[in-house]
């Protein structure tokens, strides 16, 4: 997935662009370069976790694999 996000290939996510996107990286840096990219492809409601995962696993928020 990482190279359709550098290449702006959001075609899977099309049918979305009206619903809220949260873009998640490690410290948050990378998320704002796609969710930037999301916006301008016209998503109109994409977000980036602000911190990335480090922030939630250091407030010990839940998480799955």
């Amino acid at each position: 997935a990482n190279d359709k996000v550098n290449n702006n290939d959001f075609v899977s996510l099309e049918k979305y662009k009206d619903r809220p996107i949260i873009v998640v990286c490690a410290m948050g840096m990378s998320a704002k370069k796609t969710a930037s990219a999301l916006l301008k492809a016209g998503f109109t409601e994409a977000s980036v976790l602000q911190g990335g995962m480090s922030a939630w696993t250091s407030a010990n928020l839940p998480t799955t694999k």
